[in-house]
């Protein structure tokens, strides 16, 4: 008796796997994925990397932004990796959702910065933007609205941007590549954007519409 009921409960058990697995073969990728925690947030960031590489060799996005990506990717993995051990061995749905939804943020960031990387004005020349944003911390510094510290900080930023595209322009034989033109444009944007401006902070000149 007990040998019957151990065979019909094994067949049953085989029996429910079944429909399991006919559904896993014929489901949609991200769907076999998610269940399974990780494949899924891992092919999404593999993806995106090699994005992140297509764009920079093309020139879409500078060098100091693909790095910055990249390592915001790594930095996914990683804790990815964490709250799995942690969890013993499977994510919750919880620790899923929260690495997917930074995982979409880092994509949209990407795309915003691709964006913005696109569309920079040859008239206004990288001396010319390195020079308007001096005169800027000059004048915020002298009326005020700008610290002690963050005038340091932006001094020492500039200068670091000036430094490079010297050196850039020595190593590319007198004239920036379009490429670390792009990547130096951005480093002046984000400077910009990152001090600490008393009252209003308009958009400088270059970005207007």
């Amino acid at each position: 008796m007990m040998k019957l009921f151990l065979g019909a409960a094994a067949a049953a058990s085989i029996g429910a796997s079944f429909p399991a697995s006919a559904s896993a073969q014929n489901a949609p990728a991200s769907m076999v994925d998610r269940p399974t925690e990780q494949p899924g947030l891992h092919a999404q960031l593999d993806l995106l990397g090699l994005r992140v590489d297509r764009d920079a060799a093309s020139g879409k996005l500078s060098r100091g932004e693909a790095d910055r990506a990249h390592r915001d990717i790594n930095r996914i993995e990683s804790e990815a990796a964490s709250e799995r051990v942690r969890d013993g061995g499977s994510l919750t749905d919880e620790d899923r959702g929260d690495l997917q939804a930074r995982i979409d943020r880092l994509r949209l960031d990407v795309r915003s910065r691709r964006t913005e990387m696109a569309d920079v004005s040859p008239v206004w020349s990288l001396d010319r933007r390195e020079q308007w944003v001096d005169q800027r911390i000059d004048r915020a510094a002298m009326d005020g609205r700008l610290s002690g510290n963050e005038n340091q900080r932006g001094r020492s930023e500039l200068a670091a941007i000036r430094a490079e595209h010297a050196r850039l322009m020595v190593r590319d034989g007198g004239a920036v590549s379009e490429t670390d033109r792009l990547y130096l444009a951005q480093r002046i944007n984000d400077l910009n954007g990152a001090l600490r401006w008393e009252g209003v902070n308009p958009p400088p000149p270059w970005a207007a519409r």
